[in-house]
């Protein structure tokens, strides 16, 4: 494995980079800035959010594809059945999220909508947010381990593992500022990323202002 580091520590280095800037361009002090700068409205600046993500994107993922590295993990055989269970649990937590997220709005293409949590000045808990706080991240974090690994890939995967688990930090302090209270009996009910049971949980609905 530290073979693999040293021979493409370039390679983990651009997905790191990569991940630092998208968080950057996601914080809400950078976003205002860019946002002051261009003249962009909050739909416009996540299209041109997204169209960034993108387009620096494909060239580090190509680049990933055409390295060579040994093979560490192969889900052949019975593993195949725990595989395909971890790619539908993936899957089904991005259905389940876009049941809450307004995937127009998610994406720049629209100016309204519930934009996933608040809907009205509310908190939205209901379904699988009733679960697990942040759903997308869980599935991000289910599908980059549960594909066939070459040691490269492995190492990309704990890149990508601590962007996911660090924005779902970054996400939980926004939404913190945004809905103060409410937000914080909703960290106690239900967490932020294992959906493991806790006592005391209420599904629905919580009104609350940012505090």
């Amino acid at each position: 494995m530290w073979r693999e580091i040293v021979d493409h520590g370039w390679l983990l280095g651009l997905w790191a980079a990569w991940c630092v800037l998208h968080s950057l361009l996601a914080a809400d002090g950078v976003s205002a800035a860019i946002r002051a700068r261009i003249g962009a409205t909050a739909g416009g600046y996540r299209l041109f959010y997204n169209s960034v993500a993108a387009v620096t994107l494909a060239p580090v993922y190509l680049a990933t594809l055409r390295a060579g590295s040994p093979e560490a993990w192969s889900w052949q055989g019975a593993w195949r059945l725990p595989q395909g269970a971890l790619v539908a649990a993936g899957i089904g937590l991005l259905v389940a999220g876009a049941r809450h997220y307004d995937l127009r709005q998610f994406l720049g293409l629209a100016r309204g909508g519930r934009g996933g949590i608040a809907a009205g000045g509310g908190l939205e808990t209901g379904g699988v947010l009733g679960l697990v706080r942040h759903p997308w991240y869980l599935a991000g974090l289910v599908l980059v381990w549960s594909r066939d690994l070459r040691r490269l890939d492995a190492l990309v995967s704990v890149v990508l593992s601590v962007y996911l688990v660090a924005g779902a930090l970054l996400e939980e302090r926004r939404l913190v500022r945004s809905f103060g209270e409410a937000y914080r009996r909703y960290q106690r009910r239900v967490p932020m990323l294992l959906p493991l049971p806790r006592g005391g949980s209420r599904r629905g609905r919580d009104r609350g202002k940012a505090g």
